[in-house]
C-alpha cells in the first residue's frame, strides 16, 4: 500500500519544473439511500478505509495524455521508483479540475468498496493504487519557488457547449446526495459522510486549490461499434463482445453502483489476458469464470 506519491512533469514554477509529492488521502463516503418500507441495516464497511501508515512510496513520470473530459484528464505514467515489493501493471494518473476535488474523493470511495469484494477490482474495473492530494501552496520547485503551473489545469476542456444556467454551473461540483431537497431519501446515522473533511469542502481560489489524483491501472482502447471498424470480419465478434459488456454492466449493478454514463467511449478494452472479460468499467469486476476478457471504464 502506498502512502505517498511523487509525480514528474505535473507542475512548474515560473522558473523551472518541479517534482510534486502528494500524500495518501481519505475517500469520501456517501450517505445511504433508503425507503420507508426497507430500513437500512448498519454496515461497518461503508466507512472509508483508514489511511495506511509507513507505507510504500511511488514515483511516476507523466508521459502522454490519454483521455480528457469536462471534469478532468488522464495521463499515462512511467514508473520511476517503486518501494513496494509488488509488480505493477501499466499505470495512468487521473486528475480533476480544482472544483471537482470532492468528486474524485467520492470516486476513490467506490474503488475502495469494489476492492473489498473478490472478483471485482481488476476484472470489471481497473485496479486502483490510491487517492492522493496536496495543497498547491505547499508545492515548490527545486529552487524553493512556488509552483504556479499545473499541466492538467492548463489544458482547455473539450466538453460540448452546455445549456446550463449560470446558477447550475456554479453548483456543478455538487454530488447527487448534496441537494437539500433530497436529504429525506438518505441517512447518515454513523456520520461517515457528515464527519468527513470532504463534507463541507468547497472550491477555493486558485492559489488555495488542492491537487487531487487517482493512480489507476491503464486500460486499452475504447470500444468501437462494428460500423466504425475497418477490414473484413468487423462484425465477427460483435455478439460475444456485447454479451461481455452486458455481463460487466450486470456485475457493476449487482453492487448497487449506477454507472450513469454507459457509452462506447466509456467501455475500454482490457490489456491483460488473465481476467474474465474483454472490457472493463471503472467501477467493478466480473464474477463470471468462463471468459478471459476486460473492463468497462471511464477515465474522466
Amino acid at each position: 500500500t502506498y502512502t505517498s506519491l511523487t509525480i514528474h512533469g505535473l507542475g512548474s514554477s515560473d522558473e523551472g519544473p518541479a517534482e510534486i509529492t502528494l500524500s495518501r488521502s481519505q475517500s469520501f463516503p456517501p450517505p445511504r439511500f433508503f425507503q420507508d418500507y426497507a430500513p437500512v441495516r448498519r454496515n461497518e464497511k461503508w466507512a472509508p478505509l483508514p489511511l495506511p501508515k509507513n507505507g510504500a512510496h511511488l514515483e511516476l513520470e507523466l508521459t502522454r495524455s490519454i483521455a480528457r473530459g469536462r471534469v478532468g484528464l488522464t495521463y499515462s505514467a512511467r514508473v520511476v521508483q517503486n518501494t513496494a515489493s509488488m509488480d505493477l501493471p501499466d499505470l495512468c494518473v487521473k486528475f480533476v479540475m480544482p472544483c471537482y476535488s470532492r468528486t474524485l474523493a467520492r470516486e476513490a470511495w467506490f474503488y475502495e468498496q469494489l476492492a473489498r469484494k473478490p472478483g471485482y477490482e481488476g476484472v470489471v474495473t481497473p485496479r486502483c493504487f490510491g487517492f492522493f492530494t496536496v495543497p498547491l501552496k505547499d508545492c515548490l520547485d527545486v529552487k524553493g519557488q512556488l509552483v504556479s503551473h499545473i499541466k492538467p489545469w492548463e489544458v482547455e476542456s473539450n466538453s460540448d457547449d452546455t445549456d446550463e444556467t449560470e446558477e447550475e454551473e456554479d453548483l456543478d461540483w455538487w454530488l447527487p446526495d448534496d441537494p437539500p431537497s433530497l436529504q429525506r431519501y438518505f441517512e447518515d446515522n454513523d456520520g461517515w459522510k457528515s464527519g468527513s473533511p470532504w463534507n463541507k469542502w468547497k472550491p477555493s481560489p486558485p492559489s488555495e486549490s488542492l491537487i487531487c489524483v487517482l493512480v489507476l491501472e491503464e486500460l486499452g482502447e475504447s470500444y468501437l461499434r462494428p460500423n466504425e471498424r475497418e477490414g473484413d470480419g468487423k462484425y465477427a465478434n460483435e455478439e460475444e463482445e456485447l454479451n461481455d459488456i452486458r455481463d460487466v454492466v450486470r456485475d457493476v449493478s449487482s453492487t448497487g453502483i449506477v454507472h450513469r454514463d454507459i457509452r462506447c467511449c466509456n467501455v475500454l478494452r482490457a490489456t491483460r489476458n488473465v481476467r474474465k472479460f474483454s472490457f472493463r468499467s471503472c467501477e467493478r469486476q466480473g464474477l463470471k469464470e468462463t471468459r478471459n476478457r476486460g473492463v468497462l471504464a471511464s477515465y474522466y
